[in-house]
């Protein structure tokens, strides 16, 4: 005789248990005033954001490592840190101080596919430079990539400089593609605090930087802030 109901023995047996946990994200106490008296902000500032400070040459980094081939897409990681700020009120933000190189990706015109050799190299490098360089903490914010065309494409061609409308177009190729919503929820998915960055192209050829956001379920633009150096003193406890 089948029967579905346990036995006296099962009823009373244990139940098992199971719990995922994570390591908590380290955050340093910072005063973030002091990054705000030297940084210039930049892109829709909403209030629901949390505050983003990238060092210009982390930029001029990224742009240099992204760009070493106009003709296809390129990448760079972007490293930062998290702070924490407990008065006058509570507050988290981020700096992104450095870019590094992005290894064993496919780089295409149109798009830009990384590998786990990519993945790999990043977080053997946050090892070394936090063994050998102290450098603790350090974590991926994102990927700041390029793409390398015009906003209008015509048969595969770009068909801007054809338009008697380019001077005064507002159009550009620094938007955020279904392939980077892919890799961003891919890598990323659980990383709240993270950010992507598109350096595209007006009408006109001239550079158009962008930062996206994911939020409820869409990606969007969103703000962050231009430092020229780290402020002294800004970093305690």
């Amino acid at each position: 005789v089948f029967s579905m109901q346990p036995t006296a023995a099962e009823a009373v047996a244990p139940s098992v248990r199971a719990t995922i946990r994570r390591q908590s994200l380290p955050f340093t106490p910072a005063r973030m005033a002091s990054y705000l008296a030297i940084s210039k902000p930049c892109g829709p500032q909403l209030e629901n954001d949390y505050p983003i400070f990238i060092l210009d040459a982390a930029l001029q980094q990224a742009e240099e490592l992204s760009a070493r081939d106009d003709a296809v897409e390129g990448g760079a990681w972007l490293i930062g840190n998290l702070y924490h700020q407990a008065f006058p009120q509570p507050e988290i933000f981020g700096v992104i101080h450095t870019a590094l190189e992005v290894h064993g990706a496919e780089q295409k015109r149109d798009s830009l596919h990384l590998s786990s050799t990519s993945y790999y190299a990043a977080q053997q490098t946050l090892t070394r430079r936090r063994i050998h360089l102290g450098r603790e903490g350090e974590l991926v914010f994102g990927l700041y990539h390029t793409h390398p065309f015009l906003p209008s494409l015509l048969e595969d061609r770009d068909s801007c400089g054809n338009c008697p409308l380019v001077k005064d177009c507002t159009a550009t190729s620094a938007f955020f593609s279904q392939q980077d919503a892919v890799f961003h929820r891919a890598a990323f998915g659980l990383a709240s605090y993270a950010v992507q960055m598109v350096r595209g192209l007006s009408p006109r050829r001239e550079p158009d930087l962008k930062m996206f956001c994911f939020d409820g379920g869409l990606f969007r633009e969103r703000g962050y802030y231009k430092l020229s150096r780290i402020p002294s003193a800004a970093n305690f406890g």
